[in-house]
């Protein structure tokens, strides 16, 4: 699996979060505003990291950690020089040697760690680009076979504290603008510099203050439960040259083209950014964030969506093992991703890709997620398979070219495949739901209703388009009065009011949107909703919606919503904040309507 994407559109923690969840080994490389950062996985946990600034490197951290002198690091880059091919990693020289012990080694490496995450975590533009298929590891964790199974103890909450401080600080000093780092290159800190911050870094693993801010809070508690196991393969951290990585697949997996040919798609591979059917289309809005997941045995391919994808502006995601496509549809909904789902031709000779095994599963996932949309790719000759596959569901089918047939035009198809592609997919993510269409005239009818009970019964409608199950909550200094239900049954749905009442407990979620009055739409155990799911029952999944409707600055009632026994979904969580904010200001003119009417009687 591999895949790429925006750090505007999918967040690093919502990447990390994918990663250990799908329990995945690669190499994710963050780039932004010049710099150039990596986080190196295994199994879904972090543990090993290249820093953006190249001050900040395993010999710099070790002196600054008094673990060894500023001459014993010269002394090991003179023996690694001298040693040429066949010099080894500069901590191991410095162990072997008997200049550095395991324990201060192990610990530098922890802190490099350390470093780069709260680097990666203070950036809110920028590129990811995630490497499955050829793992990228820091050499020197080979030398600690004796912690394969030992936890690395990153204190996650004190990496959140410093990420907080370093965003602070730039605001503070002018380096950010309006949240957002500028578009300069940030320039390469001292030695001086860096060595304060290595020293800052191996200070804060000695304190054992409580911070004030909860990693729930910022959504990063999934980094409390890395418990890595560092594999014993390496590799050195390189720099991305995207041309040569479009030279080197072409060269390694279309052997037969000619070398006029493969400079022909290399160019276009490079150029795709530029290309005007890939550009995307300004003028539109999309009410959700869109990404494509491509099932495909062939490296190339794989290669290549990913590359059309990312000059498209979606996120991408490939694999060949069908065993990963649930984790990543499941992730990508709950996180309010539409994916488009890409099937590669079939392939008898390889398992998984007969046309037997699409076609099963093709239903599998129609029958789970009958609103995903679904590309199915066939090469010439498979007219009959194609047609199937718009009989099973499919959205669409795409003719893909086969170098095997010849090899004379098929560059000049390749190219119109991969532009063919990019629009495909960009169309089918982005096209306007038919349900969101009528959100325009749900907002017509709210700005006309002038009673409560009729505001919040549009509201709520308005909801049920897009969850299963939905009901209102009146707020009152006494607690939570729940009213109309939709989706609950006819023993619930038949009431105009449900006459059920709960307080409210502290510290919950429901808690939190009253007092806050913001939006929640996320999974949560500490929802204060338990006395509720008592009565009409908890749904499958934890991932809820709490929609607040205030008046005059005070919230006054709740849409609650769920999806019942179904999958999440992606929904349109700005529309819905629109759509409440229009509700309280038609409750407002009401009342003051009521008010000025009051008065002149």
């Amino acid at each position: 699996m591999s895949f790429t994407g925006d750090l505007e559109h999918l967040p690093i923690v919502d990447v990390i979060q994918l990663l250990h969840s799908t329990r995945k080994s690669g190499t994710l490389t963050v780039q932004g505003n010049g710099r150039q950062s990596q986080l190196v996985f295994s199994e879904g946990y972090i543990v090993s990291a290249n820093h953006s600034n190249l001050s900040v490197r395993i010999g710099q951290i070790l002196v600054e950690m008094k673990a060894i002198t500023p001459e014993d690091r010269e002394w090991a880059l003179r023996v690694q020089r001298e040693a040429g091919d066949q010099r080894k990693p500069l901590i191991a020289t410095l162990i072997e040697s008997g200049r550095l012990s395991r324990e201060d080694a192990y610990r530098g490496l922890e802190i490099l760690i350390e470093l780069t995450i709260v680097e990666i975590l203070t950036w809110e533009r920028g590129t990811f680009t995630l490497d499955l298929d050829n793992s990228v590891i820091a050499d020197e964790y080979r030398y600690f076979p004796e912690k394969c199974h030992q936890e690395i103890n990153l204190d996650t909450q004190n990496i959140l504290m410093d990420a907080l401080r370093i965003y602070d600080e730039k605001l503070r000093d002018g380096e950010l603008a309006d949240g957002i780092f500028d578009d300069e290159p940030a320039p390469q800190p001292t030695d001086d510099t860096a060595g304060q911050t290595i020293t800052a870094a191996a200070e804060r693993r000695e304190e054992s203050e409580k911070p004030v801010i909860s990693v729930e809070d910022l959504g990063l508690d999934i980094l409390d439960r890395i418990e890595p196991r560092i594999p014993e393969v390496f590799a050195t951290l390189e720099d991305r040259d995207e041309a040569e990585e479009h030279r080197q697949a072409v060269t390694k997996f279309l052997p037969k083209l000619s070398p006029a040919d493969q400079k022909r798609l290399v160019d276009f591979l490079t150029s795709y950014a530029n290309s005007p059917d890939t550009k995307t289309d300004g003028a539109k809005v999309d009410i959700q964030r869109q990404g494509v997941v491509l099932f495909s045995q062939d490296p190339f391919t794989r290669h290549t969506a990913t590359t059309a994808c990312r000059h498209t502006g979606l996120m991408s995601f490939s694999s060949q093992s069908e065993s990963d496509l649930v984790p990543i549809l499941d992730q990508s909904l709950a996180k309010s991703i539409m994916p488009v789902l890409v099937l590669d031709a079939p392939d008898s000779d390889t398992t998984g890709f007969s046309p037997e095994e699409l076609s099963d599963l093709r239903q599998k996932i129609r029958s789970r997620y009958p609103d995903v949309p679904l590309i199915q790719m066939g090469n010439p000759g498979q007219t009959m398979f194609l047609l199937q596959a718009i009989r099973e569901g499919a959205t669409a089918v795409l003719p893909k070219p086969d170098l095997s047939v010849g090899t004379d035009r098929f560059v000049d198809e390749m190219i119109l495949f991969l532009e063919a592609f990019a629009c495909l997919v960009r169309r089918l993510a982005a096209q306007p739901s038919v349900l969101a269409e009528s959100i325009r005239e749900q907002l017509s009818e709210l700005q006309g209703l002038k009673d409560a009970p009729d505001v919040s019964y549009a509201l709520l409608r308005v909801v049920r388009k897009f969850f299963p199950r939905t009901l209102t909550m009146i707020v009152s200094s006494r607690g939570i009065h729940v009213e109309k239900c939709l989706g609950f049954g006819d023993r619930f749905d038949s009431r105009p009011s449900l006459g059920f009442s709960f307080p409210v407990e502290e510290r919950t979620a429901l808690a939190q949107v009253i007092a806050s009055g913001n939006i929640f739409f996320a999974e949560s155990e500490n929802h204060g909703l338990g006395r509720l799911f008592e009565l009409v029952g908890a749904p499958a999944s934890r991932r809820i919606l709490l929609l607040p409707m205030k008046v005059r600055g005070r919230v006054v009632s709740i849409t609650y919503a769920d999806f019942g026994c179904d999958e999440p979904k992606p929904i349109p969580a700005n529309i819905f904040e629109i759509m409440a904010s229009q509700a309280g200001l038609s409750l407002e003119n009401a009342l003051l309507r009521k008010q000025i009417e009051k008065r002149s009687a």
